[in-house]
């Protein structure tokens, strides 16, 4: 049994103020960094972070070889706990149970929990919040709002969905249980709005958003 864990949409509010800048010859916060970055950086700073996330985030910055740095440290946490991951292209990764824990449980379901929890575990202090500002900064660098990128992306693919809302009705609608979208493209749109994963990996989370009973066909 594997699972795999896709990159959806991006959406960070402000929770945090800003922080004054770190002493001690860290390099200085890049000024045009959007506000709703910067106030991730900061919550995460200022809550309990590892040793590894305050080395990375101090500057505001992540760069390729800290996102791999990262991932490689999750990557060692979920084998540790025999669990085997691959990291996909698209962003995200695929993991399941290694021969040692294969037949360890009862039942799919108990296996599902035993392998979310290794996730959330290895996660924590490595990719959770480093892996997630990293990709939101590439694919999003406006530091738009998650429904302002979808209204983007139904603009660029002539999708109708939500024309002549306002951003908080929209908002709503893209919230509200009985919002089928019209077409394949506004599903695309929902599930990858900034064009992060692959083709193939497209074509599975539309073909999911399609016949999930949240997002029925129309």
């Amino acid at each position: 049994m594997r699972a795999r864990a896709l990159v959806g949409v991006l959406a960070v509010t402000s929770l945090a103020p800003a922080l004054a800048a770190c002493a001690g010859g860290a390099p200085e916060p890049d000024p045009d960094l959007p506000a709703v970055y910067a106030a991730e950086f900061d919550r995460v700073l200022a809550g309990d972070p590892s040793d590894l996330e305050r080395e990375v985030l101090e500057d505001r910055r992540i760069t390729d070889a800290e996102y791999s740095t990262a991932r490689d440290a999750f990557r060692q946490c979920a084998e540790d706990a025999h669990y085997e991951v691959t990291f996909l292209e698209g962003g995200g990764f695929d993991i399941g149970p290694g021969p040692q824990v294969q037949d360890a449980h009862g039942s799919d379901e108990e296996a599902l929990a035993a392998m979310d929890a290794v996730v959330a575990g290895c996660e924590d202090g490595t990719t959770a919040s480093i892996g997630y500002l990293y990709e939101a900064m590439r694919s999003n660098p406006e530091g738009s709002t998650g429904v302002q990128v979808i209204r983007a992306c139904f603009a660029e693919k002539g999708v109708p969905d939500g024309d002549g809302l306002s951003e908080e009705q929209l908002t709503q609608l893209l919230h509200d249980e009985s919002y089928v979208p019209s077409s394949d493209a506004a599903r695309a749109c929902v599930v990858d709005p900034t064009g992060q994963l692959s083709p193939g990996e497209l074509a599975e989370a539309v073909e999911q958003a399609r016949t999930s009973a949240e997002v029925p066909a129309p």
